[in-house]
């Protein structure tokens, strides 16, 4: 099977949009306290833990589901039951939380958990669940995929799962693994992604005299119009239902299901109402040929069916179209949403996934928000981006849905959702104007479609009265010119000066936490790593601001204990050889005396260990080795710093001829943060300072075999990982190397791949989200590396435009405040590797052409090669 990378879109939106939300809900609970519980808050939820009681690790734990307009009812009943027997719980801690939990869309694996409770054994979790049986029974509510539901959709079901958090890093897949320890002592994955399972070796917790009221497990539907079909893969599964690829007389359908109950607000449609609204517009619309065809609805123990034509195509979220396709593709979009205009549609929901096209036509594949302009519904679908926030809850109308398709059209040209940073209509065209300028001039090929998507903004916000004939003008239209006026790069530079400025009077309202812990949360991942750490940490932000870390140095042995608690404590990306930096940074800012310099640098170099397992740059010695020569580019008469330093170095010079040990997935041979680039760069510095004319051969090789395998090897259009462009495990980083490498030789060697590197990242650079490390910031650090070596114009515009677009992804016209979305796609993590000050730095030194933080200045590498070059080489 092709692989591909979708467009995404963010299915984890209400879930951010409610972290840490009060409202009424948050009011009613203030009213259950009670004096046996402690009771506390996190983004999510309010817990209500019992005091003096050590949960297991894991055990049977037990859900409550409920319609949004039961639950205060139900959550008094609840209480009720649950803290008569002493048992430990947590509640959704607002309505926004129970609406994220409850949203049509969310993933199964978290949905409709509105209160979970622990009970402390299997006798107290059987009088438990049978007495919330009986209290609730004149409830129904939707069912948790994970559960076992009690009968006759109970709100109570149960599963056997883990307590408390028990986690593992999976570094193939990136990601934690959630993990419970069994009764017996085995440690197996706690996974959420099944439906009601029960692990190995444990039993269901009700005896027979007992459970007359459960009914039999894993029970097979019989039914007739099931029977017609063999169902051959998932396609989608969300909380209101799943999609299949079925077949049906040897012919490949498409069965779509709603369960029941789906709904998170009072006034909301069901999911089983929103399937049937498809199936009849799917009827009226068979004769537009733009939509499949409906061969049949029924329903199956109270889940609803709908079975249609299945259509062989492309959909419109893959970015792997081709850039020839492009044009035919966005056309047949727009003729489509102009045929469905003309019979007085309203689609409702305009996204790139609910489109396929095939064979010259787009056909829109879900129908369960459509209406009729004669009616005034208001929007129930809602997909961040496609809309702005302000118009989720207005009456819907086809001038939204010119926004929606002129917001799906770039996300066609960028292979990347286009981002906003606002809430109304009007400001968020202003901004996507602005990048499409910047789309452009990065890839002026596909000039005339970003023209097409900007007449399509314009027309949405028209104050005139909306005709799809109007529509239709600018399908037919021929020449689209158009002079569009983007934010000025004045504009960006205050707006970002202005907002360092302001998180660094936030840094200072935390001042007094130190460099023990971090004062803000990082994604998972993060938070395992040292509050050190450059990545995630205290030193990438404090540096980035220009701040300094240390009130008293006298604490920094026991800050470096602290840090070798945490894995890869001494490394370059997560540990302490980034705080040489720091030290070096804030001796060349005279913010810190040459003694208080040089007692921190030993301090921390003698905590070293002496072997290390890696040559990585991020990682491993290779990273540790630059830190060191950074310092002694500061001041030589280090005689311990020097000595680690050549130990390290011979390490690195017999380790690179040997199999390179990698944890990278992609790129694993010649990345910069794993790989061969990133260590043969470091091998090329420190044989210039050590005056190592074999240590530069070596490197010279080792460039050579880099250079020569882009140029042959590499090929953009199979790229299925937006890791191929980042800093890294890809280009980006890979092309760092080669031209800081051909300035450290003086451009006697030039490395040919540069310039295909340059056209691909410029090319795709709009498909990653930002990020220092893996994403967009990555390409902006790249073209400065290249414009401050080569000083060739076409690089700094390459800056222009990419800062151009990243700003506007993150700019509030209403506040002037920047809230860059970090490497998850969705969240603002402050990070300086993954987070916003990575991002507002990178573009701020960019676009005033500064050399990039923690690595070597053109200054300093120049003097490397001035220094030590051609006495080697003679």
């Amino acid at each position: 099977m092709r692989e591909t990378i979708m467009i995404k879109t963010n299915e984890f939106f209400p879930f951010i949009q409610c972290q840490n939300s009060t409202d009424n809900f948050t009011d009613f609970l203030s009213n259950f306290e009670n004096s046996l519980y402690n009771i506390s808050f996190d983004g999510m939820w309010k817990h209500y833990q019992l005091r003096n009681l050590e949960l297991p690790q894991s055990g049977w734990k037990g859900h409550i589901a409920a319609l949004p307009e039961d639950i205060e009812e139900i959550f008094k009943l609840t209480y009720s039951v649950l803290t008569a027997h002493k048992c430990t719980f947590k509640v959704a801690r607002s309505r926004k939380v129970y609406e994220a939990l409850s949203d049509p869309h969310a993933s199964v694996t978290e949905a409709n958990k509105f209160m979970t409770f622990y009970p402390s054994n299997n006798t107290e979790f059987r009088k438990v669940v049978k007495e919330l049986n009986d209290k609730l029974a004149e409830y129904s509510a939707p069912t948790i995929f994970t559960d076992y539901q009690l009968p006759k959709h109970s709100p109570v079901q149960f599963r056997y799962g883990a307590f408390t958090e028990l986690k593992k890093w999976d570094s193939i897949n990136k990601c934690f693994i959630d993990l419970m320890e069994l009764p017996n002592g085995n440690i197996i994955e706690d996974d959420r992604t099944l439906s009601f399972n029960i692990p190995e070796g444990i039993s269901l917790p009700f005896i027979q005299k007992d459970s007359s009221w459960v009914e039999e497990l894993d029970v097979e539907v019989e039914n007739p119009n099931l029977k017609k079909y063999v169902f051959l893969s998932t396609l989608s599964q969300k909380n209101k239902g799943d999609v299949y690829l079925a077949k049906n007389n040897h012919k490949k359908v498409i069965v779509k299901t709603a369960n029941p109950y789906i709904r998170n607000r009072i006034k909301s449609s069901d999911a089983q109402k929103l399937l049937l609204n498809e199936a009849k517009f799917l009827k009226k619309l068979e004769y537009t040929g733009v939509v499949p065809k409906l061969l049949n609805h029924f329903k199956v123990d109270n889940v609803a069916f709908n079975v249609t034509s299945y259509i062989d195509g492309i959909s419109l979220d893959d970015t792997s179209l081709i850039e020839q396709k492009k044009s035919e593709v966005i056309y047949a979009l727009c003729k489509t949403v102009y045929t469905l205009h003309k019979n007085n549609v309203i689609i409702g929901d305009l996204t790139n996934s609910n489109f396929i096209f095939s064979k010259g036509t787009c056909y829109l594949i879900d129908l369960e928000y459509l209406s009729f302009t004669n009616k005034k519904i208001k929007r129930e679908g809602y997909t961040p981006y496609y809309i702005p926030i302000d118009n989720k809850e207005k009456f819907l109308s086809q001038k939204e849905d010119i926004f929606s398709l002129a917001v799906t059209i770039l996300a066609i040209l960028l292979g990347n959702l286009p981002k906003y940073n606002s809430k109304n209509i009007d400001d968020a065209i202003k901004i996507l104007n602005s990048e499409i300028y910047a789309g452009i001039h990065l890839n002026k090929k596909n000039s005339r479609l970003f023209f097409l998507a900007y007449d399509l903004l314009n027309l949405s916000s028209s104050k005139n009265r909306y005709s799809p004939s109007q529509l239709k003008k600018i399908i037919d239209k021929k020449n689209y010119k158009s002079k569009i006026i983007p934010f000025s790069d004045q504009y960006q530079i205050n707006t970002l000066t202005h907002n360092l400025e302001r998180l660094k009077n936030t840094v200072k309202v935390y001042d007094d936490i130190g460099l023990h812990k971090k004062w803000w949360k990082s994604g998972e991942f993060g938070e395992q790593m040292s509050p050190l750490s450059l990545q995630h940490g205290i030193i990438g932000v404090d540096c980035a601001l220009g701040e300094k870390s240390f009130k008293n140095l006298t604490d920094l042995p026991q800050i470096l204990a602290n840090n070798h608690n945490f894995k890869y404590s001494e490394s370059y990306l997560f540990g302490s050889a980034s705080l040489l930096w720091k030290f070096g940074y804030e001796y060349q800012n005279k913010q810190i005396t040459y003694t208080e310099f040089k007692d921190s640098i030993n301090t921390i170099v003698k905590t070293w260990s002496t072997n290390e397992s890696n040559n990585d740059f991020a990682l491993g010695t290779a990273g540790k080795l630059y830190s060191l020569i950074f310092i002694l580019l500061l001041d030589p008469t280090l005689y311990d710093v020097r000595k680690k330093a050549k130990k390290l170095y011979s390490n690195l010079k017999s380790g690179i001829n040997k199999k390179h040990i990698s944890f990278s997935t992609t790129f694993d041979r010649l990345n910069f943060a794993h790989g061969l680039s990133g260590t043969t760069y470091v091998l090329l510095v420190s044989a210039l300072y050590f005056k190592d004319a074999k240590g530069i051969k070596l490197a010279i090789n080792k460039l050579s075999f880099i250079d020569s395998f882009i140029l042959k090897e590499f090929d953009d259009k199979t790229i299925t990982n937006y890791m191929y462009f980042s800093w890294c495990e890809g280009l980006s980083g890979i092309g760092s190397a080669l031209i800081r490498s051909q300035n450290l030789l003086k451009n006697k060697i030039h490395y040919k791949s540069l310039n295909k590197i340059s056209f691909i990242l410029q090319k795709n650079s709009l498909r990653v989200d930002g990020s220092w490390c893996h994403g967009r910031s990555s390409i902006i650090n790249f073209f400065s590396d290249m414009y401050v070596r080569k000083n060739h114009i076409e690089y700094f515009n390459s800056i222009k435009y990419l800062s151009l677009y990243e700003f506007c992804t993150a700019i509030d016209l209403d506040t002037n405040i920047l809230a860059f979305i970090d490497e998850t796609g969705f969240l603002h993590s402050l990070d300086f590797g993954v987070g916003q000050v990575g991002i507002l730095k990178t573009i701020s030194d960019a676009l005033q052409k500064r050399d990039r933080l923690f690595f070597l200045t053109n200054k300093q590498e120049k003097s490397l090669s001035d220094e030590y070059y051609y006495r080697l080489i003679s």
